[in-house]
């Protein structure tokens, strides 16, 4: 299976650029945070082989990236109530504008992808922050393994 690095400035760079999936390979990927984004733009973009499984972990949603669905197979979105970054990483809003101290902006994101076809799965009880969505073991071996033996 072809390696896939996402960079979070919005580049995705695969390590095999040439990749010819042969009959029968599957490409997965995992992101974090806002590579989940990224891989979202790539499927309105146009990616060259359907995601056989796409694992996103704390991505923040936000109205500007929408997934296309058609492009990946099993969709698999994983957030904790504990990330704080998550719900904060969404495009700026205008909330007011004072004279005085100048505009306050909200950067307000969701945790879950509304679309057919993807499962939100809650790691609150394993994850207690944004980072240990990917970096604690029981987010990986207790919420996304046993979804993908299904």
């Amino acid at each position: 299976m072809p390696s896939i690095l996402l960079h979070r400035d919005g580049i995705v760079w695969a390590t095999r650029p040439n990749h010819h999936f042969q009959p029968g390979e599957k490409l997965n990927i995992v992101t974090h945070s806002h590579g989940g984004n990224v891989v979202a733009e790539a499927t309105q973009n146009g990616i060259a082989h359907k995601i056989d499984t796409l694992v996103t972990l704390g991505v923040p949603i936000r109205p500007d990236y929408n997934f296309s669905e058609s492009q990946v197979g099993q969709h698999l979105n994983v957030y904790s109530n504990n990330d704080k970054v998550q719900i904060n990483g969404g495009p700026p809003v205008l909330v007011y504008a004072d004279p005085a101290t100048g505009p306050y902006y909200s950067f307000e994101a969701g945790r879950t992808v509304d679309l057919p076809g993807v499962k939100n799965l809650d790691a609150t009880s394993q994850a207690g922050a944004h980072s240990e969505l990917w970096s604690k073991p029981g987010t990986w071996d207790k919420v996304v393994v046993p979804e993908l033996k299904k």
